[in-house]
């Protein structure tokens, strides 16, 4: 912490205040933490900040607040166990009807769907019970994670434009185009070192890159 202030200190010129965001600690919820260095008997350094503790923060008590960040992040707060699956399509609902652009929406919903995991079975049919009732039907348009929307999406794209010209054009070369659409959907738009890459790619190795691509978080991650 005191490392990162002193950067932006220096880099700017501006005041810094600097918090930590815990999420998986809870310590006190809401507080203050020290960072001291001593030589010898000489306290040199004393450095303050200020800390949240999501994972002992009660989430029904962010979600009635109007601050969209706090809706989202009460999927890491203390969650009531009977209260879960209502929670989660509570939050939902929320973020959707906030006056926020897409990308931000489901930016914000994706913090919903990543870290309130429900489990399979009463958690997971309640939740869906209650996406089926048309209060919560804004929620419908947010139902897919933005991994799972590039997912369907190059699978669709990539898969399925490229494939089927492959059939013409040779395996090989439809295979490549199916990457190419499937890192698109994912990562956007391909700088040409990228594209390069994919020309060269081994043609028997192919198919799993096809794989990969749709499963790793990064083009670092592929080799790319």
């Amino acid at each position: 912490m005191h490392w990162y202030y002193a950067n932006l200190r220096q880099s700017y010129d501006l005041p810094v205040l600097p918090v930590a965001v815990y999420l998986r600690v809870g310590l006190e919820g809401l507080g203050t933490d020290c960072y001291r260095e001593r030589y010898g008997p000489l306290e040199v350094l004393s450095f303050n900040y200020l800390y949240v503790g999501l994972p002992k923060l009660e989430a029904l008590t962010y979600l009635e607040r109007n601050n969209v960040l706090g809706i989202a992040l009460a999927a890491l707060m203390h969650v009531p166990p009977d209260r879960r699956a209502w929670l989660k399509a509570e939050a939902l609902r929320r973020l959707a009807k906030k006056p926020s652009t897409e990308q931000q929406r489901f930016l914000l919903a994706e913090c919903v769907q990543a870290y309130l995991e429900l489990a399979a079975g009463a958690e997971q049919e309640e939740f869906e019970r209650l996406l089926a009732d048309d209060a919560f039907k804004e929620v419908k348009t947010m139902g897919t994670t933005w991994f799972e929307q590039g997912l369907e999406q190059g699978l669709e794209q990539g898969l399925e434009q490229g494939l089927q010209r492959g059939l013409q054009r040779g395996k090989a070369e439809g295979q490549r185009e199916a990457v190419v659409k499937i890192l698109e959907a994912r990562f956007g738009e391909l700088n040409q070192a990228v594209r390069e890459r994919v020309e060269h790619w081994p043609a028997n190795k192919l198919e799993e890159l096809i794989s990969r691509a749709v499963l790793m978080q990064s083009l670092a991650e592929l080799g790319l």
